[in-house]
């Protein structure tokens, strides 16, 4: 400010001078600059300093002052700025006045129209417009496959009242009804069941018209299968609902329980029952609904003449002086656009361009005040004692008290906005904010202040016993009490009670208030002022948020400002509201383009003589009620089998299925029959596609796109989990506890109950047991608990050759490490000159010193190296001098460059892990290792296996001190339930920190299936791969169990599967075939496992029946193979085994028992190295070469096939290439 003084003194002026005194010339150096006088710039710019936070930073530059317009639009340039956005403006594009296009765009026309104006059209004229484009349009197919969905999404909209909006509508500019309205609309077309809609007073800006049509959508939602749980104050919504929970009896501290709960029409059949029930007490019987027998004439009227802003029609208007006026009609009637466009905007500044011709009134109109549903504040320091003028006469008590007046404490100490007073490490706020880049902001408590506001100092100041943040804390009921001596306090606080917003704390943010509270807030700041003249008051729906008993305060509020002289114009659609108005505006009869006419001016019983009135209609009905609640059968949702008809998807030959809802169902055939066709490809494809759809835009974008299923229809979807066999990504971070939530679990835990070397309890957050934070993380390997490097074993691949010439070149990698015409031959041959090494001879033949240097290097020592180079054509000598770090440790650090880029699959076969040598696999640094529970560390919890790990925590509440165990003994129950999922699932071999991408296809899928019966989901459909793949016999009825859970939480179970035993605990089996391919995708049978068994056409009904077996072969004579000694990969005892060769060999064992590791990581990783690999001695015998097939996929890529892998296809381009054309 000191600064900008200095260029308002250039020019003549201060910034003391009020804004309004100043000249025009003088506010244009303020808002676009000046070139008088350099000045001196802060650290922090105008985008911080616009926001609450201290400049306390010296100036850094010096420059000529911008002006603050100049600075802000640069601003804006960069960054969509909230707080600049504010000031700003907007005006149409003269280039695209307004389409958004490029003229390329928009000159492409559908009947004459472009996507401009088609967008421009309302939803009502768009859905006839595209209606009458079809019957004229050639290609049917193509027309109906694009706007099918459109049509339907057109019909759900205009059947939530929302006709007259337009596509192009701004979605800033819609009500929270209407953005709720449109986010239902789509989620009505989807036509899945089984979902939980949590819906939040939907009726909100809806007339009663309109809401009747919102309950007939919610009726068809829930009789689809769907269950809705919705907050709502609306009469017709709470009766018509077929469980009703009544919470209160009133609000804030004076709630919070439940009063009642059940059928809503019992409730009001025995209301006295339940004298809690305030909404019982509103809604009876015979009807809570009153109309005004006696309206006031009032004194005097408001002309308008001609309103033409926006839809109005240019109509007339008169409205009720010292009256209460209701403006009524439908959505988008064009009432807002009355009331403020033209009636509050003219009355305030009569101008040419107001909306209307002009407004008289009969009497003077000193006042106007616009009331509507805008926040009270845009930030968090705003809250109803500052915005109500409250907090200025609480200030000013605190700073009349003994204490502040023997520190010299003033007003201004008392503020969090000001310095002096605050705490400055928060700057008053209470909390801190973190920027979390592309994850949004994030507020913490301070730590200095404990989320207090003001320092230790301020808050010394007491008034009867309580600090100026206690007071803030205060509701405003209890501050009414505790300020009862106060009576400037207590004539704000008095009208806050009134209008029933009592439970609000004086403090709360206005960012968290409704805006039915912010609108009685703003009320409540105006009506405890003296009145100055007649006021206009205007209001917008203020009953939103409101139970009836609340606008019941709201009315007596209302009525009373009319009763002291003043007007009200009330936009409402509330019955209750418009029954006691003096005179009612009816504005429609539709909305949009439709709309913008009067209806009808009158009494309500005048409005209920109204035959073209859709309100007084609505009153008429309303008041010839005489039962509240009609008699009607209680609807319950109706659950559908899912059913496809006409299934093409891939090779299926037009197939019609149907799948039984909370069933366990097997799709089973002959490889390539077209089992995951079904599955994958059909059923889960199209439920995930309906979900998604229901989802925003911008939702649906963080989504991966699925293949649309070719069916003609289906009906009865739920959404839908698939559980593949694929194997988690290779994230040395992934892993057993990180995938299942346990290593979450361990981290809290050990926040929690954790324990110092000292004995004392920890004060370490969850978050510093994460090996994924930095300042947790060790630093040497970050974490990772492993160092990787480059293996010589793997990457020295011909031996009997020198380094210098080929013996690394069986490697891409390799080969550009030993190019003799590189830098890093070169230097090593200048390293043996120096040392006395010969590095052209062979790698073996060399010492075990010299191998060391080759490949580890010299230290920091630098050599003199001159080389002839040759890349390509280019020749030439190169002169550097350089350290020698050694092959392997240059393989290592390109290895580190490349390992994030797809150049890093080249590396894969070279590159080795070891534990990391400081951390010891800990992962963790010292100090956070030092906490413990139970004697262990997190990492040494980690180590165990899920099936001793489970043991533990058993039977740990037995060894716990009680104080402790209330900590964390749901922390520990938590741990149990997951712990015996996956032990039961058969996996109780692995350990917690088992590597996620080390595990098989089959144990990956059971991993996933673990953490789905630990969430307790329902009315899911689970799609299934094989899940027995990898599984021993004697675990597959564990897993049977663990998805029999999943099926008895109320969810389907479908499942591609060969196994006999898990067919025939099936409810429902599809058996697909005849053949592969072609030959298949047909429905061969389906049905119980007795229909399958009885069905002769059924390959897999014959095998079910054991008439047809496999034959046992005679056993070929074996002959010595592969012998092993002291295997000892992952949990291989030292064993010794001969495996023979001559034969097909079986090696079984149950899921766990090393298998895999004897298979691959022995004789498999052996051969490739040469050398035994996790054993001591290995021999291959009369083997010339081993193939390694494992479950890994043939390719990265979709350009990847079966004729590319198998060199097929270099046989066809061949075949081609030679052709005589």
């Amino acid at each position: 400010m000191d600064e900008l003084n200095k260029v308002c003194a250039a020019h003549g002026f201060s910034v003391d001078i009020p804004w309004k005194e100043l000249t025009e010339e003088q506010q244009n150096v303020i808002l676009f600059g000046s070139d008088k006088i350099k000045i001196l710039f802060g650290k922090h710019g105008l985008e911080s300093r616009l926001k609450w936070k201290g400049i306390t930073a010296k100036p850094r530059e010096e420059a000529y002052y911008k002006g603050m317009i100049p600075i802000m639009e640069e601003i804006l340039k960069r960054d969509r700025n909230d707080n600049i956005l504010r000031f700003a403006g907007s005006f149409t594009c003269g280039h695209c006045h307004g389409s958004r296009l490029r003229k390329e765009a928009l000159s492409v026309h559908i009947a004459g129209k472009n996507i401009s104006e088609l967008s421009n059209l309302s939803l009502t004229n768009l859905h006839g417009f595209l209606a009458n484009v079809g019957k004229s349009i050639v290609d049917k197919e193509v027309y109906d496959n694009i706007l099918n969905h459109v049509f339907k999404l057109l019909e759900y909209l205009k059947l939530l009242g929302l006709e007259y909006l337009t596509l192009m509508r701004e979605s800033t500019t819609l009500s929270g009804g209407e953005s709720h309205r449109i986010r239902l609309a789509s989620q009505v077309g989807s036509g899945l069941q089984g979902i939980l809609y949590i819906l939040d007073e939907p009726s909100i800006g809806l007339h009663y018209r309109d809401n009747k049509k919102l309950l007939k959508v919610l009726k068809s939602l829930r009789d689809n299968g769907n269950t809705l749980l919705v907050v709502e104050h609306d009469e017709e919504t709470i009766k018509s609902a077929d469980y009703l929970i009544d919470i209160g009896p009133k609000a804030g501290v004076n709630g919070g329980e439940v009063v009642y709960q059940g059928d809503p029409e019992y409730l009001f059949q025995h209301q006295s029952d339940y004298p809690k029930s305030i909404t019982a007490q509103t809604i009876s019987m015979e009807g809570g609904f009153l109309l005004q027998n006696s309206t006031r004439s009032g004194e005097g009227t408001i002309h308008v003449l001609g309103a033409t802003k926006h839809n109005l029609k240019n109509i007339d208007v008169d409205f009720k002086l010292n009256a209460f006026n209701v403006v009524t009609g439908v959505s988008g009637a064009g009432k807002s656009t009355l009331v403020h466009q033209v009636l509050g905007k003219y009355m305030k500044e009569p101008t040419h361009d107001g909306g209307c011709l002009s407004i008289e009134s009969t009497k003077t109109i000193n006042r106007i005040i616009e009331i509507d549903q805008s926040p009270i504040g845009r930030t968090p320091r705003s809250n109803p004692a500052t915005y109500t003028d409250l907090f200025d006469h609480i200030r000013d008590l605190f700073a009349s008290l003994p204490a502040s007046v023997t520190r010299g404490y003033k007003k201004g100490r008392f503020s969090f906005n000001n310095t002096g007073g605050r705490c400055e490490t928060c700057m008053g706020a209470g909390t801190i904010q973190l920027g979390m880049h592309f994850l949004g902001d994030v507020e913490i408590v301070c730590e200095a202040c404990n989320g207090m506001r003001f320092n230790e100092e301020t808050l010394e100041v007491y008034y009867h016993h309580k600090n100026i943040f206690q007071v803030l804390e205060l509701s405003i009921e209890e501050a009414l009490e505790f300020f009862k001596d106060q009576a400037k306090i207590v004539q704000i606080l008095d009208q806050l009670v009134k209008l029933d917003v009592g439970y609000l704390k004086l403090g709360q943010p206005s960012t968290t208030l409704s805006g039915g509270e912010a609108q009685r807030v703003k009320l409540a700041s105006e009506l405890y002022k003296t009145s100055k003249g007649h006021t206009l008051y205007l209001l917008d729906e203020p009953t939103v948020g409101l139970h009836k008993a609340d606008i019941a305060y709201l009315l007596e509020a209302l009525n009373s400002i009319v009763n002291n002289d003043n007007t009200v114009v009330v936009i409402e659609q509330d019955l209750d509201v418009i029954g006691q108005a003096d005179w009612i505006t009816d504005l429609g009869p539709e909305g949009g383009d439709d709309g913008g006419y009067l209806v009808k001016q009158g009494t309500p019983i005048e409005l209920m003589d109204c035959k073209h009135s859709f309100t007084g209609l609505a009153l008429k009905e309303r008041v010839e009620k005489r039962k509240s609640i009609p008699q009607h059968v209680e609807k319950t949702a109706k659950t559908k089998n899912i059913r496809f008809f006409g299934v093409t998807t891939n090779n299926l030959k037009h197939i019609d299925v149907e799948i039984p809802l909370n069933k366990i169902t097997v799709i089973t055939g002959i490889s390539g029959s077209g089992k995951s066709s079904l599955a994958f490809d059909t059923l889960y494809a199209e439920s995930r596609n309906r979900f998604t759809e229901s989802l925003s835009t911008y939702a649906r974008r963080m989504m991966s796109k699925i293949n649309k299923p070719e069916l003609e229809q289906c009906s009865g979807l739920t959404p839908a989990i698939a559980i593949r066999q694929n194997r988690y990504h290779k994230n040395p971070r992934s892993t057993v506890g990180t995938a299942t939530g346990i290593y979450d679990l361990y981290r809290l835990l050990l926040s929690r109950a954790g324990v110092n070397p000292d004995g004392t309890a920890t004060i370490q957050p969850a978050s510093m047991f994460s090996f994924n934070k930095p300042e947790a993380a060790f630093p040497e390997c970050k974490g990772l608990g492993i160092q990787v490097f480059a293996d010589p074993n793997k990457f020295i691949t011909s031996p009997g050759k020198p380094i210098t010439g080929g013996a690394m070149d069986g490697t891409l990698p390799g080969k550009y490490f030993g190019d003799n015409f590189g830098q890093h031959v070169n230097t090593l041959l200048k390293v043996g000159e120096v040392a006395g090494f010969d590095f052209t001879a062979a790698f073996t033949q060399l010492s075990a010193e010299a191998k060391e240097i080759a490949l580890y290097g010299t230290g920091d020592k630098e050599y003199d190296v001159e080389w002839n180079f040759k890349r390509g054509n280019r020749t030439g000598t190169h002169r550097m001098r350089s350290v020698w770090k050694g092959m392997a440790n240059y393989i290592t650090e390109d290895y580190e460059i490349k390992r994030e880029s797809t150049r890093v699959e080249a590396f894969k076969s070279i590159i080795s892990q070891k534990s990391c040598p400081y951390c010891h696999g800990g992962r963790l640094n010292k100090q956070v290792l030092e906490v413990t529970f139970d004697g262990m560390n997190i990492s040494q919890l980690s180590s165990k296996t899920i099936k001793s790990a489970n043991a533990c925590f058993k039977h740990i509440r037995l060894k716990i001190s009680n104080s402790l165990l209330i900590r964390c003994d749901q922390i520990i129950f938590q741990l149990v339930e997951k712990l015996a999922t996956l032990e039961n699932i058969g996996l109780g071999y692995l350990s917690i920190d088992r590597p996620t991408s080390t595990l098989s296809g089959g144990e990956a899928q059971r991993l996933r299936i673990s953490t789905q019966l630990v969430s307790d989901l329902c009315g899911l459909t689970y799609v299934l791969d094989e899940p027995t793949v990898g599984l021993h016999s004697r675990d597959t009825q564990n897993l049977m169990n663990a998805i029999k859970r999943l099926n008895d939480n109320g969810n389907s179970v479908v499942m591609v599967e060969h196994d006999p035993e898990v067919i025939s605990l099936a409810d429902h089996i599809i058996d697909l075939g005849p053949g592969a391919g072609e030959q298949g995708g047909e429905i061969i049978a389906q049905g119980n496992l007795d229909e399958i068994k009885c069905n002769t056409n059924s390959v897999t009904g014959r095998y079910l029946n054991k008439a047809q077996e496999l034959k046992p072969k005679v056993v070929r004579p074996l002959q010595a193979g592969i012998t092993v000694k002291n295997a000892s990969a992952n949990n291989l005892k030292n064993i010794a085994l001969d495996i023979p060769s001559g034969g097909i060999v079986a090696l079984t064992g149950v899921s766990g028992s090393g298998k895999t590791s004897l298979a691959f990581e022995v004789i498999g990783n052996s051969y490739v190295a040469g050398r035994p690999v996790n054993c001591q001695e290995i021999s291959f015998g009369q083997f010339k070469s081993i193939s390694v097939i494992d479950q890994q996929r043939i390719g990265t890529s979709p350009i990847s096939t079966p004729a590319t892998y198998t060199g097929l296809f270099d046989l066809i381009r061949d075949l081609f290439a030679n052709l005589p054309i």
